[in-house]
């Protein structure tokens, strides 16, 4: 349809329909059609996303990129903003925390400081005695 449109006054319509197999009442229909308001939204919401994506160097995501858009007096909702910037093909750059915790040796690597010996070549050579350690109170003393 964009060729048709473009070469109007070139060409005759009747005849690059005919060429192309559409329609003179669709091509005529796309002459004559506004853009409506939600379209006129839409384009706006798009072009000031990709303006605060820009300024903020792909960092903003959604939720971010929506409270700019109230701070500039503009309200969307925030699975609007996400749908358009779905469309756009913009995602925001998300790094890892930062976590503040030492890299211990894992249990492995650390030394047998006490000669364990767990392990046997026959059975029932070797008993591991599990008792519990808390005492009860009773009134003459402790069991």
């Amino acid at each position: 349809m964009n060729f048709v449109k473009l070469f109007k006054h070139v060409y005759e319509i009747k005849r690059m329909c005919n060429v192309l197999k559409i329609n003179r009442s669709t091509a005529y229909k796309i002459f004559n059609t506004q853009m409506s308001l939600r379209e006129i939204d839409r384009l706006d919401l798009e072009s000031r996303i990709i303006d605060l994506y820009q300024a903020f160097d792909g960092i903003y995501g959604a939720p971010k990129l929506q409270k700019e858009l109230l701070k500039q007096g503009y309200y969307a909702s925030v699975k609007r903003i996400s749908r358009y910037m779905r469309r756009l093909g913009l995602k925001s750059i998300i790094t890892k925390r930062f976590n503040p915790g030492s890299k211990s040796k894992a249990p492995d690597d650390k030394e047998n400081l006490m000669n364990r010996e767990f392990g046997t070549s026959m059975t029932n050579k070797k008993w591991v005695w599990i008792s519990p350690i808390s005492t009860q109170s009773i009134m003459g003393g402790h069991i």
